[in-house]
């Protein structure tokens, strides 16, 4: 523990308005405090706000909570829609701007004490951005190089993804193209990297740690991804695990070492007991629980699948995914399903069929964490975002993966081709992504018939041999990554490497009369 009269550095880090981008990056916040003498001012929005404090609260014993004072949370105002990060940045860049010149910010500590942010006082070390605030990261970017006076700010990417899909990405640099194309056409930085990374020719990528894959492979069901903020970074923290997919690692690793970078895999980030969930959260988590107690009593241990695909992304096809949940319902699998996405959408005939069956629960928001230790939890039917992918790993979960955009192909992969711990759904890919797979040769029917006759074969094999040596395995690797946050283990020292190196740097300048 670090003795009170050493000086305490001063880190602001700001995750998205997504709560998958958000809870990882709370819960490394906390472990911050406890590890070094810093101050950790959390900028969050006020749609997250209840869960962040709950989530840090969560993971601290009860000698540990005066350390809790540490931990400043700044009320950022997300707006009306979920999706668009135009109300975090706006919000966000006028607290900045209001701190740079001098200006105080009120704040709440997670032990509910007050103060202000004063960069005067507590000049920061570093600031922690999320990789999709492109927008932001570039402005305090071009202020740090722009500027009329001297500057000294160091920038750093959070990055809540599998390294694997940011290896593919960047298999071979795409950025000089991305700049490139950004000046030439006059383009903005989310469309030149479209307009190079996503546009899909059929071309074959050789990546390291996975098979060979079209590079629609990638991109189940189609996005748009904005990865300009690494054009600006001065390194990238991730919530991976080394162990997670270690060539993957290391291939990154070398990546940014070329270019004089570091990344610093901290993962995996959950806290050390499901957080207590309060207000509306708290009346949906005791009827779930309920229910599992239910099943459990009915139908014994591993009984349930928990259908979830995150706070951000739904299926494409709402036809395939009635299909899907009919085939649960049909095969006699309870199971438990959550919609927080605000992009979440079942017709009113499904749901008021769901409804009516004792063995579905439906919610907008359930207590993931809590579901996944359940004895009751057999399955998880996911996305295979990375948050959902490692949770499942830390509760022995073993996954069925429908995946959707960004790293959830890779996962998906990685899970099944790899690490044979998962089934991977390919009759539910859709747009861009419903072409021949590499791997197989053949390119999914894609029919609503195929979807049911597929999932009726994965369940088969889930809930038999097949499925017991999957498990098997899952807790194989859940035993390795246990070890990740021990004091020798590898996140807590990549961890405390990035806050020696942070903290041996000269303070932030960000005010002229600073170097007057």
């Amino acid at each position: 523990m670090p003795m009170d009269s050493e000086p305490l550095k001063h880190l602001l880090l700001l995750p998205v308005q997504m709560w998958g981008h958000a809870r990882a990056l709370t819960v490394l916040a906390g472990r911050m405090v406890k590890i070094r003498p810093v101050i950790v001012t959390l900028c969050i929005s006020d749609k997250l706000w209840d869960r962040a404090i709950a989530e840090m609260k969560a993971d601290y014993a009860p000698e540990e909570e005066s350390l809790l004072s540490r931990i400043h949370l700044v009320r950022i105002q997300q707006g009306s829609d979920h999706l668009d990060p135009a109300g975090i940045r706006d919000h966000f860049l006028e607290i900045w701007k209001m701190l740079c010149a001098g200006e105080t910010v009120p704040y709440e500590a997670v032990d509910g004490s007050t103060g202000v942010v004063d960069l005067q006082a507590f000049p920061l070390s570093a600031v922690i951005l999320d990789g999709m605030g492109a927008e932001i990261t570039e402005v305090l970017h071009k202020q740090r190089t722009e500027s009329p006076w001297p500057l000294n700010l160091r920038l750093y990417i959070w990055a809540p993804v599998a390294t694997d899909w940011l290896v593919g990405l960047f298999r071979t640099d795409p950025l000089p193209f991305i700049r490139a194309i950004q000046e030439e056409q006059n383009l903005s930085s989310i469309d030149a990297c479209v307009a190079v990374m996503v546009t899909k020719t059929g071309r074959v990528i050789e990546s390291p740690g996975l098979p060979a894959m079209y590079d629609y492979e990638w991109e189940p069901q189609g996005c748009r991804i904005d990865i300009s903020s690494m054009l600006w970074a001065d390194g990238m923290l991730s919530i991976d695990p080394v162990e997670y997919h270690p060539e993957a690692a290391k291939a990154f690793k070398d990546f940014l070492a070329e270019k004089g970078h570091k990344s610093y895999h901290v993962g995996p980030l959950i806290t050390a007991r499901p957080p207590c969930p309060a207000g509306n959260d708290a009346k949906g988590s005791e009827g779930c629980m309920r229910f599992m107690d239910e099943q459990l009593t009915a139908r014994g241990a591993r009984s349930v699948v928990y259908v979830s695909f995150g706070s951000l992304f739904w299926p494409q096809d709402p036809a395939k995914l009635t299909a899907a949940l009919e085939v649960l319902v049909e095969q006699n699998v309870p199971f438990i399903m959550s919609r927080p996405s605000p992009v979440a959408k079942l017709s009113d005939d499904v749901v008021q069929k769901l409804v009516g069956n004792p063995n579905v629960y439906l919610g907008d928001w359930l207590p993931q964490q809590a579901l996944l230790d359940h004895p009751a939890m057999g399955w998880c039917i996911t996305h295979g975002g990375h948050n959902t992918v490692l949770e499942c790993i830390h509760s022995g979960v073993p996954m069925i993966v429908w995946p959707i955009t960004v790293d959830q192909a890779s996962n998906a992969v990685h899970l099944t081709y790899n690490l044979d711990m998962a089934y991977e759904l390919l009759e539910v890919r859709t747009g861009v992504g419903a072409g021949p797979l590499h791997r197989t040769g053949k390119a999914p029917l894609g029919t609503l018939d195929a979807v049911r006759d597929e999932l009726r074969d994965v369940l088969c094999k889930a809930f038999g041999d097949d499925g017991a040596e999957k498990r098997r395995r899952m807790l194989g690797l859940q035993a390795t990554l246990e070890t990740a946050w021990t004091e020798t283990g590898s996140a807590r020292r990549a961890a405390e490497e990035f806050l020696d190196e942070v903290m041996a740097l000269p303070p932030s300048t960000l005010f002229p009369t600073q170097n007057a």
